[in-house]
């Protein structure tokens, strides 16, 4: 009971210390601390290589939406393994700049929205897709954009798989239970893995896939 009320306490400090929407934003478009640059997320195969292992289960001739594709590797790494229906949301420009001159075959056979994933589903909430995924994404979205959420559910048919850290605290870091949050809007969590994505990517990250 003692480390829940702590932690509660830690999370309402943050929350009280926390940068505002734009500043997020400004940031994840153009990241200036010396870390996370586009080049960074260029040979993390391994990860790409555990997105698929997940998604091959779910067939082969659906439609695939990333929310925060960076550079693309992700993407490309299901093209090259025929999936070819696939679409994606990206804040940076530059980010998407990389995408092209690394992967440019790929970059020019998908749909690729240059925007916030806030405004994204403020104006395309007509678009439906199989599967929607993040991978180190959902916990950066600040808490002033909880609403986006729902638009998943909304616009998902099939799945949302997302790979998400749900401990880490920062200004640039949102933890929360993403079971919760998709079962309270009426997605049914179908596979869970805190152990092996532990080794792929790093302690505290969880893979989760809901069925609608």
């Amino acid at each position: 009971m003692k480390t829940h009320l702590i932690l509660k306490k830690i999370k309402r400090i943050f929350k009280d210390d926390s940068k505002p929407l734009d500043d997020i934003h400004k940031y994840w478009k153009k990241p200036a601390d010396g870390t996370n640059r586009p080049s960074d997320y260029i040979l993390k195969d391994e990860r790409s290589r555990y997105l698929l292992e997940k998604i091959q289960n779910l067939g082969k001739d659906i439609n695939i939406l990333e929310i925060g594709c960076n550079v693309g590797r992700n993407l490309n790494y299901l093209y090259n393994n025929n999936y070819t229906d696939l679409s994606a949301v990206e804040i940076s420009e530059a980010a998407l700049v990389k995408f092209k001159d690394v992967f440019g075959e790929t970059y020019n056979a998908i749909s690729i929205y240059n925007s916030p994933v806030e405004e994204f589903f403020k104006e395309n909430s007509n678009l439906q897709y199989d599967l929607i995924y993040t991978m180190a994404v959902l916990e950066h979205i600040h808490t002033d954009s909880d609403w986006i959420f729902e638009h998943m559910v909304k616009q998902t048919s099939k799945y949302i798989l997302i790979i998400e850290d749900e401990n880490s605290i920062s200004w640039k870091h949102f933890p929360r239970n993403y079971k919760k949050i998709f079962e309270n809007l009426g997605m049914k969590q179908i596979e869970f893995d805190d152990s092996l994505i532990a080794k792929v990517i790093h302690k505290g990250f969880v893979y989760r896939l809901f069925e609608k």
